[in-house]
């Protein structure tokens, strides 16, 4: 997994940014797919807004559902706590103040961009990684890197996954958009017609223009113009000047159509799953020389494998029936806790929607930062394996403390596996599965001990008529051996579900034996007369 930091200006790559191809490759079809694959799980926060906060300057319509249905308004503005929308329609003020002449912009001095890229001029589905001349903070991460891609959008994301392009982008408008030219209707003299995506950086903001791009299925509408702006205080603005058609009725069978931001963050979980075998670490165990062959079949044990959830902790959609020519939307963006650098600015600082606090975590964990109670960012996977939510509770700024590694908390999740369902899922879920677990831990504790003993029991009587051959017992397990011993191996791996809940778990496979022993002799005495 590798970084978006090209060796000059720009870095030429497909829209899939495989990391193991030639950036310069073509790409496959399915390379342009940005759903979510099937190995991946996608959590996504629930959008649902707070009418409360939406304020019109003219008495219109209220919205209903999760977008905006209101008929028409000059302006209205809402606030999503990270940013504030703003959305401004047939305002020319407005459309002057932020519509930017990029070919004028790149004919003056120590401006970086290009008019012509031969990867967004006349291509379909490609895109180029750009680096900005100044930090962006996109909801307060510091960001220096983007991927500009035809379909209208801009990948914000610090790891080259084009599946995360789906919850991680900055997208004015993200369609099926194709950049060849259609040499019919070009005049070869007036290149005012062609269809290119041109960007330029000012050390103030950087400008991404879609110019005369058209939609691959629906291209008899006409063609669509517009811009988007990074700006170096975080905000952002939407400028569209050529909307030839209604957005709702864009399809969106061959591509995603989505107006508005998104950010999410990629949460490595390590899952226990069998098919590993360690038969020689139980007989190191038990102290018992039994075949390996016997071993194999009746422990089948459990291996760590990771699991990767994205989840998807904020979003801004901006409605469609609003993105028509002559439109700005501009989102204002708000401080946010993980963007202070120090300790001090994080505990002083007084933030409308956030509470921050300075959370020491380890060095191999990118060190100390600043972060919101709830943990909600890109670096919630650190925040969760450094103990930070109880860190918050006892606000202090060391700088030792900052420069040692922080020791892992008996209490602290650990990286070997997922930590508890209220330090993962968004927030909305997080309230209504407190709720549940309180209802079901003592149900589920009681059933677990119920299947663990059992499972022992068993077991025990397996190796007592193991050793005891000329007993009963023994003589059935012979005739149980004749047959397929999937039933025997469903046993044994019963017995480890516990496992699942230790971090080292091959201690707690010697711990078990003497247990087992224990039932043996119970079963021999009681079970088997």
């Amino acid at each position: 997994m590798f970084r978006l930091l090209p060796k000059g200006r720009v870095r030429r790559g497909t829209y899939g940014l495989p990391e193991a191809k030639a950036a310069v490759e073509q790409e496959e079809p399915d390379m342009w797919d940005t759903h979510i694959p099937g190995d991946v799980d996608v959590e996504k926060e629930n959008n649902t807004l707070d009418y409360s906060a939406l304020i019109y300057n003219a008495e219109m319509c209220w919205p209903a559902h999760d977008t905006f249905t209101a008929l028409y308004s000059e302006q209205f503005q809402i606030d999503h706590h990270y940013y504030i929308m703003t959305i401004y329609a047939n305002r020319v003020e407005q459309m002057n103040a932020y519509w930017v002449d990029i070919d004028a912009m790149l004919k003056k001095p120590g401006i970086a961009g290009n008019a012509s890229h031969p990867l967004l001029t006349g291509t379909y589905r490609r895109a180029v990684g750009a680096k900005l001349s100044f930090k962006f903070p996109f909801y307060g991460h510091m960001m220096t890197n983007l991927t500009i891609a035809t379909g209208g959008f801009l990948y914000i994301g610090d790891q080259t996954h084009n599946w995360l392009a789906a919850t991680q982008y900055i997208a004015p408008l993200m369609a099926n958009f194709d950049t060849m030219l259609d040499a019919s209707s070009i005049n070869i003299c007036d290149f005012t017609f062609l269809k290119s995506i041109l960007y330029a950086d000012d050390g103030e903001r950087f400008v991404v223009e879609w110019r005369k791009v058209q939609l691959r299925e629906q291209h008899q509408a006409g063609a669509f113009t517009f811009q988007a702006s990074l700006f170096k205080n975080g905000s952002i603005a939407f400028v569209y000047k050529e909307v030839p058609m209604n957005v709702s009725n864009i399809s969106d069978e061959q591509h995603p159509v989505k107006c508005g931001i998104s950010d999410a963050y990629l949460y490595h979980h390590m899952l226990m799953t069998h098919g590993a075998k360690v038969f020689s670490s139980f007989q190191w165990c038990v102290g018992l020389k039994m075949p390996q062959k016997i071993w194999s079949i009746l422990i089948t044990t459990i291996s760590v494998s990771p699991k990767r959830v994205i989840y998807e902790y904020h979003r801004i959609e901006i409605p469609l029936d609003k993105v028509v020519p002559d439109t700005v939307v501009y989102l204002e963006a708000q401080p946010a806790c993980i963007q202070f650098q120090s300790c001090e600015a994080c505990s002083n600082a007084t933030l409308k929607h956030f509470t921050c606090s300075w959370c020491h975590a380890k060095k191999s964990h990118g060190g100390p930062f600043c972060t919101d109670q709830a943990g909600i960012h890109r670096r919630r996977q650190h925040w969760a394996e450094n103990n930070c939510k109880n860190q918050g509770k006892n606000m202090y700024c060391s700088a030792a403390a900052d420069e040692e590694e922080v020791d892992d908390d008996s209490s602290t999740p650990s990286s070997g596996r997922p930590s508890s369902p209220d330090d993962v899922i968004p927030l909305e879920k997080e309230r209504r599965s407190d709720k549940i677990k309180g209802k079901t831990d003592g149900g589920g504790y009681a059933a677990l001990v119920f299947t663990l003993g059992s499972s022992l029991c068993l077991i025990g009587w397996l190796a007592y008529a193991y050793y005891n051959p000329h007993t009963t017992s023994g003589q059935l397990l012979i005739k149980v051996s004749l047959f397929p011993s999937n039933f025997v191996k469903f046993i044994v791996l019963v017995a480890f579900v516990f496992i699942q809940h230790t971090q080292d778990y091959m201690n707690n496979i010697c711990l078990l034996f003497p247990i087992i022993a224990w039932f043996s002799l119970f079963c021999q005495r009681f079970c088997l007369g």
